[in-house]
């Protein structure tokens, strides 16, 4: 088991604690509910792209929390 001194648990948090460099930091998971939203509304590829983004960097982010566990566990 790990246990890091932070207050939250999100992958966010663990991923930023352990120095993972989010490009988009100020984009939540509420905020992909409201891109496929608008896409379902407008069909505006622009809002498929930022879901594929953000998605994106959660997939790097879990990398980088795996490669960390990995390393000192």
């Amino acid at each position: 088991a790990v246990i890091f001194p932070l207050s939250f648990y999100s992958l966010k948090d663990i991923a930023t604690y352990l120095g993972f460099k989010w490009q988009h930091l100020e984009v939540a998971g509420s905020n992909s509910i409201f891109y496929f939203e608008n896409y379902l509304e407008t069909h505006k590829k622009k809002y498929l792209e930022e879901i594929l983004a953000y998605n994106e960097e959660d997939v790097r982010a879990t990398f980088h929390l795996k490669q960390w566990l990995s390393k000192h566990t």
